[in-house]
């Protein structure tokens, strides 16, 4: 006979055991709670690393902040000493300046004193000279009463001169006639380039006195307008008016 096949027996149901849990999932849970936990350790790492960079930079800008403000108020001291210094310096050059324009101005007020003190001095001289010369004048009447003698300027050259002197006589419209003659008249040399003075010898001191007097009637002449009449002075005369005309000119004082 031949073998029966094998069957393959099927081991007993044991009475009364509980039936056996399977282990794998329950290793995959605590896996699972293990990686949970560890993601959270890392997670609350990294946000306590971004928390302290974050206060970190914040303490880095006020820091920042901070040094900025004391370099503002560094430059605001050096900007206020710096102030003060000009201030002080313009301060001295004003008073120094001050100082040199009253020194000038003391100066030129006390030159400016003697000057005037040296024209009121001037015009004293002048007054006495012209003083002296009236009182020389009027003492010295009888002796232009004898010398009745006129002197004519600026009076061109002419052929006939005692005619041309007669023709200004007539230019002064003098109530009475008054002439001369050839050998009454005489002009000196000229100089330089001016024509020489004319000496006129009247005959007497009353018509000298009417000349005198009408000479101004020249100014309206046409023909002789820049002729001058005047008495015939001493040499020491002609000097001192000479030398109160400079000291007038040099003065400005008035006439």
């Amino acid at each position: 006979m031949g073998k029966s096949k094998y069957s393959r027996k099927t081991k007993p149901e044991t009475t009364g055991q509980s039936p056996k849990i399977s282990k794998g999932p329950t290793k995959n849970v605590a896996k699972s709670n293990m990686a949970s936990t560890s993601n959270l350790s890392t997670t609350g790492k990294i946000s306590n690393l971004n928390s302290n960079n974050n206060t970190t930079t914040t303490d880095d800008i006020m820091t920042v902040i901070v040094a900025l403000q004391q370099k503002v108020e560094d430059l605001m001291d050096s900007t206020n000493r710096l102030v003060q210094q000009l201030d002080l310096q313009r301060q001295q050059f004003v008073d120094i300046l001050d100082s040199h324009i009253t020194k000038v101005k003391l100066k030129i007020d006390t030159e400016i004193s003697i000057l005037r003190d040296n024209i009121d001095n001037m015009h004293a001289r002048l007054d006495i000279l012209e003083n002296q010369d009236k009182s020389d004048s009027v003492n010295s009447n009888a002796i232009e009463i004898e010398d009745n003698c006129i002197v004519i300027k600026n009076l061109d050259q002419t052929s006939d001169l005692a005619q041309t002197v007669n023709d200004i006589f007539d230019e002064l419209l003098m109530d009475d006639k008054i002439e001369t003659t050839p050998d009454g008249v005489k002009r000196l040399q000229s100089q330089q380039d001016r024509s020489g003075i004319v000496f006129v010898a009247l005959t007497s001191h009353r018509d000298k006195m009417c000349i005198l007097k009408s000479k101004h009637r020249l100014r309206h002449s046409t023909k002789y307008r820049n002729v001058y009449i005047d008495t015939r002075k001493t040499r020491e005369q002609l000097q001192q008016e000479y030398l109160v005309r400079s000291l007038r000119k040099m003065t400005g004082s008035p006439k």
